[in-house]
C-alpha cells in the first residue's frame, strides 16, 4: 500500500486517481474514521474503500464505470480485486485500457511457497486462460522482472 500513497502523492497533480482498497488492514477490523462502500476525499484523492460483503465482480466493474479510468494499476497478483479486474477485461466487460500489475514480491521464490498447493493450481489455470497476458508488469529488480516473464 505504501508505493500506491507515495505514487498518488507523487503524481496527484497530474493525474486524476481514484483508488479501490479494501476497508480494513491485516487485523481484518473495519477502519472507523472513512465511510465504506462510498467515495472519501483524502488529501485530494477520491478513495473508496470496500467491505468485505461487497468485494464482488459486479461491483468493481461498476466502480470500473463510474470512474471510466484511462488505465488501472493493480498491486497484487493473486488479491481477489485484482484477479476480478483480470477476469472483467479477459471477458471484455470493461473497456480496453492499460493494466500496470505490481507483483510486489510475491512472485519470488519464497512468497510462492506459502500457501503452495493454492497458488500453484491459480498459476496454472491463470496461465493457460491468459488471464496474466498484455499486461505491463511494473517490477523493481531484475530478479522480480524475471519472475513476472516466467509468469505470463
Amino acid at each position: 500500500m505504501r508505493s500506491i500513497v507515495n505514487m498518488v502523492a507523487r503524481f496527484k497533480n497530474r493525474f486524476d486517481f481514484r483508488v479501490v482498497t479494501f476497508d480494513h488492514d491485516g487485523d481484518g477490523e473495519p477502519y472507523t474514521t472513512v465511510n465504506i462502500n462510498d467515495w472519501n476525499e483524502i488529501e485530494g484523492t477520491q478513495v473508496y474503500y470496500l467491505s468485505k460483503d461487497k468485494i464482488k465482480i459486479s461491483k468493481l466493474r461498476q466502480l470500473i464505470e463510474e470512474a471510466q479510468p484511462d488505465s488501472i494499476y493493480l498491486n497484487s497478483v493473486f488479491s481477489v480485486m485484482s484477479v476480478f479486474v483480470l477476469t472483467l477485461r479477459k471477458l471484455k466487460l470493461i473497456p480496453p485500457m492499460g493494466i500496470i500489475l505490481a507483483p510486489e514480491g510475491e512472485l519470488s521464490e519464497g512468497a510462492l511457497k506459502l500457501k503452495a498447493t493454492k497458488k500453484k493450481a491459480f498459476t496454472k489455470f491463470a496461465k493457460s486462460s491468459g488471464l496474466y497476458r498484455d499486461l505491463i508488469w511494473k517490477t523493481t529488480a531484475e530478479p522480480e522482472k524475471k519472475e513476472a516473464e516466467s509468469f505470463k
